[in-house]
Parts: structure tokens; sequence; C-alpha cells
């Protein structure tokens, strides 16, 4: 029997993500620059209208087609994803958004992205990929660095995790795979708890600033590939139940005080939002690989190449 942290009504289905980004999307003022204030609002809107029936077909239809033509690569990244993503893959890339993982079975985009948050918020800042933006970590060979990846391995199934540093031009880093497994990594995503803001005193308010910062992504800036084909993430967006991570280290990649972090126990509860690749280990072949993925938003930037040296 699954326990409440694993239960699928903890996050926003495909179909209600996508019907977040498109209502969102379309209502946005698009004849001057947004502002915090507008995307928190349409926020609220797109939060508290999510499960009613404000829109027919025809309506959602037409909020749908002034969504995509604001950005059309963008609209691949929030669409319902199953089996192949984007209609240029030859053969599918990543997995499908409730496609388990086997051998295991168990985990799918929404668990595996719990399991890589447990990861990054317990890795210190010097270890860190996303803040360790020195081009060390070399290994015997000189070519691909071991500390930039880390291996999960539990309820039998393996999958690599990693991520890269915002605000560079571009971060490049690389990592070094050994086994046949599942690579996962955020092109964009955001978390926040009540440690972390703690203006924001219930889980409602945490999921607002979430929405509001995906919905911040301008959507012409987007762009992902893998060794120069089209590749394209889930939504992901745990909406209650929040996350927990225990054991969070002093020395924290978020740069939590001491005293904050002494007082929740260190320990952070947080809810979720963000666009993820869980690519294929048969697209990670033996031999070299490329990754790359541009993003800009209202207040951040993501230019990352990731370097991958496949020994499987």
């Amino acid at each position: 029997m699954l326990t409440s942290e694993w239960d699928d009504e903890n996050y926003f289905t495909q179909s209600e993500s996508e019907k977040i980004f498109v209502m969102g999307i379309s209502s946005l003022p698009d004849d001057r620059e947004i502002t915090q204030v507008d995307l928190l609002n349409t926020s609220k809107k797109c939060i508290g209208e999510i499960n009613k029936p404000t829109m027919n077909a025809t309506q959602f239809t037409d909020a749908g087609s002034k969504a995509k033509s604001k950005g059309e690569l963008f609209h691949h990244w929030y669409q319902m994803h199953e089996g192949t993503h984007h209609p240029s893959e030859l053969e599918s890339l990543t997995y499908g958004h409730t496609e388990k993982i086997t051998p295991g079975n168990f985990f799918d985009c929404n668990r595996i992205v719990d399991m890589w948050f447990r990861w990054f918020l317990t890795t210190p800042r010097p270890k860190n990929p996303y803040s360790n933006i020195e081009e060390g970590n070399i290994d015997e060979s000189g070519l691909y660095g071991s500390e930039n990846v880390f291996l999960m391995e539990y309820r039998n199934t393996s999958a690599y995790f990693t991520t890269a540093a915002p605000f560079r031009a571009p971060d490049i880093k690389s990592i070094k795979l050994t086994k046949a497994a599942p690579l996962l990594l955020p092109v964009y995503n955001i978390c926040a708890s009540q440690v972390t803001f703690p203006s924001l005193d219930d889980d409602n308010k945490l999921l607002e600033v979430i929405i509001s910062d995906l919905l911040g992504i301008i959507p012409g800036s987007v762009k992902a590939t893998l060794d120069g084909q089209t590749i394209e993430p889930c939504c992901v967006i745990r909406k209650k139940e929040p996350l927990k991570v225990e054991n969070i280290p002093v020395d924290n990649v978020f740069g939590i005080p001491k005293d904050r972090l002494d007082r929740s126990g260190s320990t952070l509860s947080i809810l979720h939002g963000g666009f993820w690749l869980l690519i294929r280990p048969e697209a990670l072949a033996s031999g070299d690989h490329l990754l790359e993925w541009k993003v800009e938003s209202v207040n951040y930037k993501m230019d990352a190449h990731i370097r991958i040296g496949s020994l499987v």
C-alpha cells in the first residue's frame, strides 16, 4: 500500500498542468512587460479555476492556440507526454510521464523528481553541481567529471541525477555514466518551503509562488537538444502534502541560515514545480553525447552544456 507521500493525488496531472499554462499564458498581457504582480495574480486565478469548467472545448482550444503562438517549443513542454514527446524524434528519448522505470516499476516522473530533490537539497554547496561552477572535478582520464552526477539506487531502480548552474553563458559540465540507467535533470525548476520563505505561511501560498514562477518563463526562449536532436521535458508540479527532506546541511545549496535550520530540525517540507528530462538509457549508449538547453524567465536564466561520457 502506498504511503501518502507517494500518492498520485499529490501532483497535478499532465492535463491539469497543461490547463494551467494554457490559461496562464493566454491571459497574461502581451502589450507590456509582465510584472511579478501579473504573474502572482494569474497564478492565483489559474489555481482557483483548475477544477472548474470555466472554459468550454472551443474556448480552451482558442486559448491553447494563443498560448502556442507565443512559443511553439514551449507548447510541447507543457503538453501531455506519453511515449515519444516531440514529432521530430526518430525514437523515444525520454520516458512517458506515467511510465515506470524498470525493473522496479515504482518510479515515474513525479516520484523520481521527489527523490532528485532529496539528493539536491542534502548535497552540500561545495559538491553540488548547481553551485559548483568550477571546471574541476576531473577524473583520471582528464575528460569527464565524476562529482557532477549521482547514482540513485532504491526500490530496485537505478537513476542518475545531475543539474547545472544558472546565470552562466553557458555553464559547461562533464559527467560520466558507468551503468545503463536513466538520467534525470531539470531544465527549469523551483521549490519552496516555509523555512526558505517564512512569509508564505501556508501551502496555498507556496503553490501560488511556484506557479507564478513557472508562468514567468518566456515561451520563445526555450530550447533543448540531445546530440542535436530536439528533446522535450515533462512538467512535474507537486501541489500538496509537502515533501519532507531531512538532514539539510549547514552549507546547503540555498544558503539557508543556521538559525532557521536549527529551528526546523534541519528539515524542509517543500512543494515544487518544473520541467524535467528523464532520459532513457538507450539514448545514452556507449560513447560521447552532448545535452544542451536554454530557458529564460522574468527572473532566471539557464544556458547549459552537459558533456556525457557513457562507458556502458
